[in-house]
């Protein structure tokens, strides 16, 4: 019983975790079209990488970069 209550409970931590994620990645979606190069992209996003305190520096890093990239490529 405890371990069904326990599992439902890290559940419940696991789902928020991807919300959180979720709302990070969609903001840096948002504000990279008003970014004039991706130091300045990282720097706007330096507010709201308490929504991916689960995720490595690495993960962050390679993720924004991908953001970029893309953005980068949209408006060639």
């Amino acid at each position: 019983m405890y371990r069904m209550k326990e599992e439902k409970e890290m559940g419940k931590v696991k789902a928020w975790a991807m919300d959180c994620e979720d709302m990070f990645w969609e903001g840096a979606q948002d504000v990279v079209i008003e970014c004039e190069n991706f130091q300045q992209f990282v720097e706007v996003m330096q507010p709201q990488l308490d929504l991916v305190v689960h995720l490595d520096k690495q993960e962050i890093d390679f993720g924004l970069s991908n953001i970029w990239s893309e953005f980068v490529e949209s408006t060639i």
